[in-house]
């Protein structure tokens, strides 16, 4: 089956290096599910936009949103205390006392 519909050429395609993140230390890792709207007039474009602490070799950062912002946590890779075998999160095993 071959697609029915044609690309504007005019028309840019947007990327993550397009968009300026939220907060410092973090970076535009893709951009999602947009959406096309009409408003007054106008016609809007609502992208969805995943972030994520900016990678440094030999540690996994974290983002931890606090009540003044979000704060970004790294821990090196070697770390006992560290799972991190499942892309979908990790944990972080810390001694109760």
């Amino acid at each position: 089956m071959s697609d029915i519909a044609q690309r504007f050429i005019q028309n840019p395609i947007l990327c993550p290096k397009d968009l300026v993140p939220s907060t410092t230390g973090l970076e535009i890792a893709c951009l999602l599910n947009p959406g096309v709207f009409t408003f007054q007039n106008k016609i809007w474009l609502l992208v969805r936009v995943a972030e994520r602490p900016a990678q440094k070799q030999g540690l996994i950062s974290f983002p931890v949103l606090r009540k003044n912002g979000i704060e970004i946590i790294e821990i090196a890779e070697a770390d006992p205390a560290l799972v991190a075998n499942d892309p979908r999160g990790s944990i972080i095993r810390v001694p109760i006392i």
